[in-house]
């Protein structure tokens, strides 16, 4: 219903006023399309559909699309900067579908989705959101026109190789800590990991961040953190 994003434009435009960036995220149920799509089926169900059912999980999908490309479309004509886009189809060490079922049925309808939204905002970049080892998926990801990936965890992919590879294409916002080392490490290992994480990837195309929930870290280790922030990623 409209109602439900009027006064988005306006909104937008005061964070602007404030010189800050604006990002904004479809509503979504995990993610907007993988996620979505096996919460509604089931997840055991929607990954047979997606070998035995074709035709049901590509219908499944394209509703899905649809409503994606509304929603994003209301973000870009209200000015976000950027468009934020979830989907997890990774677990710590491979993808949870192969890369070839990734192509057939998630590149083409996310590709849909921020060519429209670009056609109404040229400027708009794209985050797109997934934990654990999505390497494989890079490269399609840069073709479709991802600009920022997210959380790059260090303990699940190789941050340096992805910045070797796409640095001038792709930034990196995460890459620093497991959730064992936020949670059980020392103040010490959070600044020799942030200072590493800087040398390594920075400073261009780095968005610097815990690759993990912090929600039961000490709070020693987030000052750290804050701290070596400060001290190292000064150019």
């Amino acid at each position: 219903k409209p109602a439900r994003h009027a006064g988005l434009t306006k909104q937008v435009k005061r964070w602007h006023d404030r010189g800050l960036a604006v990002a904004g995220s479809p509503p979504h149920l995990g993610g907007e399309l993988f996620e979505a799509a096996w919460r509604l089926r089931g997840f055991e169900n929607f990954m047979i559909d997606l070998v035995q059912r074709p035709h049901l999980a590509a219908y499944l999908l394209d509703q899905l699309t649809s409503m994606l490309i509304e929603n994003a479309l209301i973000l870009a004509h209200a000015g976000v900067d950027i468009l934020l886009l979830d989907d997890d189809v990774a677990m710590p060490n491979r993808l949870m579908i192969g890369p070839k079922t990734w192509c057939e049925y998630f590149k083409p309808r996310l590709s849909k989705v921020i060519n429209l939204a670009r056609e109404e905002s040229k400027e708009l970049l794209v985050f797109y959101h997934c934990d654990g080892n999505f390497t494989q998926l890079i490269p399609d990801l840069v073709d479709i026109g991802v600009n920022v990936i997210n959380p790059v965890q260090p303990d699940c992919m190789n941050a340096a190789a992805v910045k070797r590879e796409f640095g001038d294409k792709l930034a990196m916002w995460g890459t620093v800590g497991s959730s064992r080392q936020w949670d059980w490490g020392t103040p010490d290992q959070i600044r020799a990991e942030v200072q590493r994480r800087i040398q390594e990837l920075g400073p261009e195309g780095l968005l610097l961040a815990p690759a993990y929930d912090i929600d039961y870290a000490p709070f020693d280790n987030i000052v750290a953190f804050v701290e070596a922030v400060e001290e190292f990623g000064r150019i």
